[in-house]
């Protein structure tokens, strides 16, 4: 898409991308917290308390989807003057995915806590593949930005219908009489709502009041940096997702979990410092390959987002770690960098460079605050 619409079409497309990462971030708490229990559930052997938890989420949330639906629609004139927008429906179908994504992002969650890791990456793949091939023809077709969206939408709902394929049978039988223990759940999801808010704020934000304080051309830039420099986040990403219900489902029998997190931070390391070296070493080789010739400009800024997401992967490590164990005070030091964040980039935003340096600095205070609260607990 960055070399189809063009840095100017290509910084919108991100921008919306962006606000989709943050409007997700309820689905983000409600599906961590399903992880943890229904992993629990499982270490439990209470297969009947997990088909009951997905019954009464999903009734629940189809409420409360469409009442934030209609609050959203309230909200769109705001939204489009703060990102400079001129086409409502853009932020329209931005609300349509997230609906969509309430309920896809369910299914995976329950995959996911039953450890069915083959269903779940399935399905995110042939909703990528979709997601990837109808942009490319909607785009060709003379939709642009719209189409590109509309494909992240239409995609959203093949992945909702593979993922209802693939979770039915496996929450099929509930018994209503199975204690869930709503009143610990519920004291669970404020740190992991506070820890997913920041963590997502972390690495979306950016882009945003990189819309609102650069030219159009260099958020353009910015967006490209931003999306070369997750490739890090993504590549590791499937390592905390293993981790998460695994450490939880080992707790629950009581069995040692902590070598799992150990394993896990240091494959993650290995992945970030690799892609950090690759960056450095070719940047302009990297920026061409994937975005061409208009988006060379900002080669010299990809070491720098590349240290950025290295450290974010590394500090997602520790929080998701410190969440599947229930220590629930490490939530407060990602809100803290992301309020830190926001803050500086206020103050500070003349260029790209100088938004970029904010975030390392950040995030690398972030990791080390991490570090030295898992060295003080691991004395203990």
């Amino acid at each position: 898409m960055g070399r189809m619409l063009g840095p100017v079409d290509y910084g919108i497309l991100e921008s919306m991308v962006s606000l989709l990462y943050l409007l997700s971030i309820p689905i983000g708490t409600i599906s961590l917290v399903i992880v943890k229990y229904v992993s629990q559930f499982k270490g439990e052997d209470r297969y009947k308390a997990i088909g009951k938890l997905y019954h009464k989420l999903n009734i629940q949330l189809l409420f409360f989807g469409l009442l934030g639906l209609m609050g959203y629609f309230l909200s769109v004139p705001l939204l489009a003057k703060i990102l400079r927008l001129d086409n409502y429906l853009w932020l329209v179908m931005v609300s349509l995915i997230i609906f969509v994504t309430f309920f896809s992002g369910i299914n995976r969650a329950f995959l996911q806590g039953l450890s069915k890791f083959f269903e779940l990456s399935l399905s995110g793949v042939i909703e990528s593949l979709g997601k990837l091939f109808l942009s490319i023809v909607f785009v060709v077709i003379g939709l642009k930005v719209t189409g590109a969206i509309g494909a992240i939408l239409i995609a959203g709902l093949i992945g909702f219908a593979i993922t209802k394929y693939f979770i039915k049978d496996k929450v099929r039988e509930f018994d209503l009489a199975e204690n869930l223990g709503r009143r610990t759940m519920m004291r669970y999801s404020l740190p992991v709502f506070i820890s997913t808010l920041s963590m997502t704020s972390l690495f979306s934000t950016d882009i945003i009041l990189a819309r609102s304080f650069l030219t159009s051309y260099d958020a353009g830039l910015y967006s490209a940096l931003a999306l070369l420099g997750k490739i890090i986040f993504f590549l590791s990403g499937p390592i905390g997702m293993v981790m998460f219900p695994l450490i939880s489902e080992y707790k629950a029998k009581e069995q040692n979990y902590r070598k799992i997190f150990l394993q896990s931070l240091v494959i993650v390391a290995m992945v970030s410092m690799l892609m950090t070296v690759i960056y450095f070493i070719a940047p302009k080789f990297i920026v061409q390959m994937l975005y061409g010739t208009d988006y060379l400009k900002a080669a010299s800024s990809l070491g720098l987002f590349a240290v950025f997401l290295s450290l974010y992967s590394l500090s997602s490590i520790f929080v998701n770690y410190y969440l599947s164990i229930k220590k629930i005070i490490a939530a407060v030091f990602p809100l803290l960098a992301a309020i830190l964040q926001i803050i500086l980039i206020f103050l500070f935003h003349q260029n790209i460079g100088q938004i970029v340096y904010v975030s390392i600095m950040v995030i690398g205070l972030l990791l080390a605050l991490l570090m030295l609260y898992y060295w003080k607990n691991e004395r203990k």
